[in-house]
């Protein structure tokens, strides 16, 4: 029996498997918990990375070279301008490469572990919310 921090109690996922021939195996050991950790974590570095340097490119060319960033490009219209504009064009195209990361690469992990945790009987049911008596006070 495993007794979680809200003291309720569940059943050994590995004494309810269906397939006792195949151990089970904690989702940490398992290669694809690893490649969606990695594949996730090169994602967000990537990410970040290119979304934080363009915004400092913006901050460091508008302290450095004023002169640059003054230029008219058209009208009132200047380079800092366009520039400044451009960070949430940057910002919507970091979220819409997101929602393709996960569709293409990580969703497909996450169903395949998925499918081998529920044929061998360890998913479990989430606890059921600590009633108010069960909430621990400051």
């Amino acid at each position: 029996m495993v007794t979680s921090r809200h003291r309720k109690v569940f059943p050994n996922p590995a004494a309810t498997a269906d397939c006792p021939s195949v151990p089970p195996q904690a989702p940490s050991r398992d290669a694809d918990f690893h490649e969606l950790r990695r594949s996730r974590r090169r994602f967000a570095a990537t990410a970040t990375l290119l979304s934080v340097g363009g915004y400092l490119l913006y901050v460091v060319l508008s302290y450095f070279d004023p002169a640059l960033m003054n230029t008219r490009v058209a009208g009132h219209l200047t380079l800092g301008l366009i520039v400044g504009l451009a960070q949430f064009a940057v910002i919507a195209a970091t979220a819409a490469l997101h929602t393709v990361h996960l569709r293409r690469r990580l969703e497909p992990i996450t169903d395949r572990m998925r499918d081998q945790q529920q044929q061998h009987g360890l998913r479990r049911q989430r606890p059921a919310p600590p009633t108010a008596s069960e909430y621990r006070t400051w």
